[in-house]
């Protein structure tokens, strides 16, 4: 299951799917693109001239930024308004190997988001320390923290992690977590989005 854009898929559907995990991908690995693209979900349709204010990057940056999320596929631009308005929707991707599953969606694209310019100085670290796939089972675990299932000091453990470290990022995780319920509507914070086999 997949579902990055509302944009017409001209390729087979091989060549979409692969496109958009491409895309995903790419969200991933920069976080300042992952930072805006969670921006833009958050503000829903806005300007770029607004994005531009808020996000207090230079111009030519939000400008590039925004047409490098167009041609991921995951921004749309509305010409017609005056002044133009820009609109994400929300991606998902259903990943399933020999491990599991998981659900790639906003929440995890937010918390590398929030490592540009280390917005988060411990989900940044925590990052930094352990990686990509680390910070997604972060996710997870803080999110059965919230739901009361675990301590944080289970999650730590759980995660292989020292205890402050495990406190650290679920704690750090929360805000993420408050977000997603209201602009992730694949995440689910009552659910368990990782599937162990």
């Amino acid at each position: 299951m997949i579902n990055v854009s509302q944009r017409e898929q001209t390729a087979t559907g091989t060549e979409a799917t692969v496109t958009d995990l491409f895309s995903l991908m790419e969200l991933l690995w920069e976080p300042r693109l992952a930072w805006l693209y969670t921006h833009l979900l958050q503000q829903g349709p806005t300007t770029v001239d607004r994005t531009i204010t808020e996000s207090e990057m230079a111009r030519s940056t939000v400008y590039k930024d925004v047409n490098h999320l167009v041609e991921l596929g995951v921004l749309t631009k509305n010409e017609t308004a005056e002044p133009m308005e820009v609109t994400v929707e929300p991606v998902h991707l259903r990943v399933q190997s020999d491990h599991g599953v998981y659900e790639v969606s906003p929440v995890l694209i937010d918390a590398v988001g929030r490592t540009y310019q280390r917005k988060n100085e411990d989900i940044t670290t925590f990052v930094e320390r352990n990686g990509l796939a680390a910070l997604a089972a972060a996710i997870d675990y803080a999110a059965a923290n919230h739901r009361g299932e675990i301590t944080q000091r289970m999650a730590a453990r759980e995660m292989d992690l020292h205890p402050i470290e495990g406190v650290t990022i679920v704690t750090a995780l929360r805000t993420v977590l408050a977000d997603a319920v209201e602009h992730d509507p694949y995440f689910d914070m009552d659910e368990v989005t990782r599937t162990d086999e």
